[in-house]
């Protein structure tokens, strides 16, 4: 939720008006350094766990899981560009998925035949060889022979599965490569990706960052929910709530509780349908358009704004704040979650750290340390603020005040 299509320059910095660069294709796609970058730090990370049982050195494995996190990279970028044209029936980014699933066991093939000393034995034939062979062609999610999923693919990766995250590794992935393809601009020039503002009409951008929001968050719903210090709330207004999930969660946890999501009209329209598959469109309802412009109402039990202070320069959040202790009554709550910056001096989180990175290429803003916020709401006249670290993802925080 930033600026409705009426007022796109609700940020502090000025947007340029000139329209965005023409969009990298070929090599220059294909091989941006935030993807390399990208790269070579997720393949860093699954190297971790492998090494325990790794028996030719930390190198030897680094080498191989680069040279397979860049054939991978070469592989989603050439289906990214090529057919130019689909099936209607054919999603990109099942494309994509498919062919790096294929290239893998062909690219790992072909590195350890060349890894193969003269006059060795096949790999297939060394019980240690055939079995890093096997780790890295499946990298832990794929198992057996013939192979099949892990539980923990299925779990996750299985779009039927009611904890899958497929939309958000598929659809929703491919949106951040987006957004990060323009990080050079967005250092150099101070373009941002400008989504809330410029890119209304992308139906099919929208419902896959909505609905990836939704899988990635939706476990943790329930619990902030139970952080919120209210009895017996009747009205709740979920700013830039788009999926609805914590507006279902609270309605959940209180019976008597009609909560309304206020967020922009693509983000609104995606969140309606995933509201009406979890059974709550007669107690969560919808209101389009800008906050700023809109208001939040009076007497509320509970406003809530989560993962938007990260697209918002700090007067806006500031201001935000200020508006929501003026619509809550005597005793309601505001709550914001959202991903932490460190405190000066302290350890930055390799998530805390891509995602502020993110955000910064996405709209030119930054993630905010908790005693920012807590400043924020202090400064507007909330009491007893509360920061609690969620316990699921310990780079993000909760922030509760009365």
């Amino acid at each position: 939720m930033s600026a409705a299509r009426e007022r796109p320059t609700v940020y502090a910095f000025d947007m340029p008006a000139a329209a965005l660069p023409m969009k990298p294709h070929g090599l220059r796609l294909m091989l941006a350094w935030p993807r390399i970058l990208f790269t070579v730090l997720f393949t860093f990370v699954i190297s971790l766990p492998l090494a325990l049982g790794w028996k030719s050195g930390f190198l030897s494995l680094m080498a191989r899981t680069i040279g397979l996190g860049l054939l991978a990279l070469v592989v989603f970028g050439l289906f990214e560009q090529w057919p130019k044209r689909l099936p209607s029936w054919l999603a990109r980014w099942v494309l994509q998925v498919v062919a790096v699933a294929l290239a893998m066991p062909i690219g790992t093939f072909v590195i350890y035949t060349l890894s193969t000393a003269p006059g060795a034995p096949p790999f297939w034939e060394v019980p240690l060889r055939l079995e890093g062979f096997s780790a890295l062609t499946a990298l832990g999610y794929v198992e057996g022979e013939p192979a099949r999923n892990t539980e923990v693919s299925e779990r996750l990766l299985v779009g039927s599965s009611p904890e899958s995250i497929a939309t958000f590794i598929g659809h929703q992935g491919d949106l951040h490569w987006r957004v990060l393809d323009l990080l050079p601009e967005a250092v150099r020039d101070g373009r941002a990706y400008a989504m809330h503002e410029e890119r209304q009409d992308d139906a099919e951008r929208w419902d896959a960052y909505i609905r990836g929001l939704y899988e990635i968050s939706r476990p943790e719903h329930d619990a902030n929910a139970a952080l919120v210090p209210v009895d017996s709330p009747q009205l709740l207004v979920d700013v830039a709530g788009g999926h609805g999930g914590f507006a279902m969660a609270m309605c959940r946890r209180h019976p008597g509780l009609r909560a309304t999501v206020l967020d922009l009209p693509p983000s609104a329209a995606v969140g309606r349908e995933i509201v009406a598959e979890q059974g709550f469109a007669d107690r969560v309802e919808f209101r389009e358009g800008d906050v700023f412009e809109l208001g939040l109402g009076e007497n509320l039990d509970v406003v809530s704004v989560f993962n938007l202070i990260h697209h918002l320069p700090e007067e806006r959040d500031r201001e935000l704040v200020r508006m929501a202790r003026a619509a809550l009554k005597p005793g309601g709550a505001l709550v914001i979650g959202d991903s932490a910056r460190p405190e000066p001096g302290g350890k930055m989180s390799a998530h805390g750290a891509v995602s502020s990175l993110l955000f910064y290429a996405w709209s030119h803003s930054r993630n905010f340390t908790p005693s920012e916020v807590r400043g924020w709401m202090e400064e507007a006249g909330f009491e007893d603020v509360q920061v609690h670290q969620n316990v699921r993802s310990l780079w993000r925080m909760v922030v509760v005040g009365r």
